[in-house]
């Protein structure tokens, strides 16, 4: 798998080499005060808006790895990754 923040010759490709791109929707949530935005299957979620809100979810960045949906409370995001766990 080749790290999307390397460069294409970096990745060891050259002029005549293909590629095949797939591009999924960005999804989002909102809750009162915050909004999340994340890709399915996707290793990030990115929140903002009001901490009290779900707006910070640095506390629990290194759990959303393969998050499948994200689903908004009044208050809170809740996250359920591929293997059915949720993150809160």
């Amino acid at each position: 798998m080749v790290d999307p923040t390397e460069s294409l010759q970096a990745a060891g490709l050259r002029e005549g080499d293909h590629l095949t791109a797939i591009a999924t929707p960005v999804k989002v949530a909102a809750t009162r005060g915050a909004i999340a935005l994340w890709c399915y299957g996707g290793n990030q979620v990115v929140t903002w808006g009001d901490p009290d809100s779900g707006g910070d979810s640095s506390g629990v960045k290194d759990q959303l790895k393969g998050v499948h949906q994200v689903h908004a409370a009044s208050r809170a995001f809740a996250a359920i990754l591929a293997d059915g766990s949720v993150v809160t």
